[in-house]
């Protein structure tokens, strides 16, 4: 028999590490974003969210692996649907992100002083 390279205890602890790693990343990286301007929630969230999501999500696949087999059609297909949620409901979420940081980059009152777009009531070409 041929040995592992990892042991199922040290890829807990490797995963354990990610998840802690996470939770302290956000915050710095909020407190950085909102030092230099930016949106503090969101870059928090880009940071520490996929280590914390991974760090999750370990333990929830190795209970459905356990559960129902390693080599497993069964086993196969609950992973799919698990990820392919998580994946969707990440994906619904950076969506809504972007519409709403684009949505509030578009507020007249941060844009007033943008000049050169079309004007109402005049057609394309034509001038005062």
């Amino acid at each position: 028999m041929v040995p592992e390279l990892i042991t199922v205890a040290q890829a807990d602890v490797l995963f354990g590490a990610l998840l802690v790693l996470g939770l302290v990343v956000a915050p710095i990286a909020f407190v950085v974003a909102r030092r230099r301007g930016g949106d503090g929630a969101t870059t928090a969230l880009l940071v520490g969210g996929p280590p914390v999501l991974i760090g999750l999500l370990w333990p929830v696949y190795n209970a459905v692996t356990n559960r129902l087999g390693l080599d497993t059609v069964a086993n196969l297909l609950v992973n799919l649907a698990l990820f392919v949620v998580v994946g969707v409901t990440c994906g619904a979420g950076w969506a809504w992100l972007a519409r709403r940081r684009g949505a509030a980059a578009l507020r007249p009152d941060e844009n007033a002083a943008i000049g050169g777009g079309p004007q109402p009531g005049r057609g394309l070409g034509e001038s005062e």
